[in-house]
């Protein structure tokens, strides 16, 4: 019996609802990811679709270099098809590239619920490119797992009153022990009073990280071509900001 497309639709707004699953179904199932000893763990999270978190995950790891990056996107929404300098092809159903000492993998399909653990890794950092699919619902098991572990978190949104909603609403997610915030566009020094306004509802104990609106990257995505320097500078402000809490719990 064939469904209807409006069968369909409405069955695909109940999972985005998160009606079929929780976290502790996510997390009672399928396989489960063990880092290395003394490998950190740093998952950034696009508080909403294209706001930079494929972008600012690399540029994170290129200034934290060796590092990897493991992208969670089915292939055709990858932000980083086009990042590595050289492939290394598949590897237990992941796609492996290098983009000078950042080791990149992608998931090689559409299912992401499907998708494996992460490959061991011998690198001191793994940076998690979550997207824009937020738990509870939408992420395999041994990300579901991660992420309820005590990690700090980087969510990314666009500054604009769209953009900074949708960042509380993932703020408001119960998992991640601490967060970052990183928000894209104008400084706000300089934007509008109702975006600074907009800003007092997110929790001002929280570090927050302004991300410099590329046009090139806008325009072009990631590509091999350098990332901007404005770019890397903040994603060093973000390793500063962590490297006192991941000191303190180095063992």
């Amino acid at each position: 019996m064939s469904s209807t497309v409006s069968e369909l639709r409405r069955a695909w707004a109940a999972l985005e609802a998160g009606q079929f699953a929780d976290v502790e179904d996510f997390q009672g199932s399928g396989t489960t990811w063990t880092p290395a000893v003394g490998e950190r763990v740093l998952p950034v999270v696009g508080a909403h679709n294209n706001a930079g978190a494929s972008t600012l995950a690399l540029a994170i790891a290129t200034v934290a270099e060796p590092a990897r990056v493991v992208e969670c996107a089915p292939t055709t929404r990858s932000g980083l098809v086009g990042a590595a300098t050289a492939e290394l092809g598949p590897r237990d159903g992941w796609l492996r590239g290098t983009r000078d000492q950042v080791l990149l993998e992608r998931w090689d399909d559409e299912n992401l619920l499907t998708s494996p653990p992460p490959l061991a890794s011998d690198l001191d950092l793994t940076v998690v490119d979550v997207g824009s699919r937020l738990p509870v619902h939408s992420v395999p098991p041994w990300l579901a797992e991660s992420l309820g572990e005590v990690l700090p978190v980087v969510v990314v949104g666009d500054f604009s009153l769209p953009g900074v909603r949708r960042v509380q609403q993932a703020l408001s997610a119960p998992w991640g022990g601490s967060w970052v915030v990183a928000l894209r566009g104008p400084r706000p020094q300089r934007s509008p009073r109702y975006l600074r306004r907009a800003l007092d509802d997110i929790d001002s104990s929280l570090p927050l990280v302004h991300i410099p609106d590329d046009p090139r990257l806008r325009l072009r995505g990631v590509d091999t071509a350098p990332l901007p320097p404005l770019l890397l500078a903040a994603a060093q402000q973000i390793l500063t900001v962590l490297e006192p809490a991941w000191r303190k719990e180095a063992p």
